[in-house]
């Protein structure tokens, strides 16, 4: 069974003797996203050609909503909420540094 390990600011899996290092936990939640993402879309494929119309286009339907997700995701990793500081002045709707 692998070990994994959170520290600050990386990811540890260790399986026997080697380790993978990942640098935050968006980073890997993005790669097991992007893999999961390939299962849907080839599984899909595949289904499709071999004639079930129906559950490959669920499988299409899954990765379609997957990429949705990644790209919410990102919007939510990259923009955060602080209170804003009192100047004094008013502001005028942008964040003072």
């Amino acid at each position: 069974m692998p070990k994994i390990t959170n520290g600050d600011n990386y990811v540890q899996i260790q399986i026997g003797k080697f380790e993978i290092l990942f640098n935050k936990g968006y980073r890997l939640l993005t790669l097991v996203n992007d893999l999961t993402l390939g299962i849907w879309y080839i599984t899909g494929s595949i289904l499709l050609i071999s004639g079930m119309t129906v559950l490959g286009s669920v499988f299409f339907l899954m990765g379609s909503l997957q990429l949705f997700g990644r790209a919410v995701l990102k919007i939510i990793h990259a923009f955060y909420v602080q209170k804003a500081a009192r100047t004094g002045k008013e502001s005028n709707g942008f964040w003072h540094q």
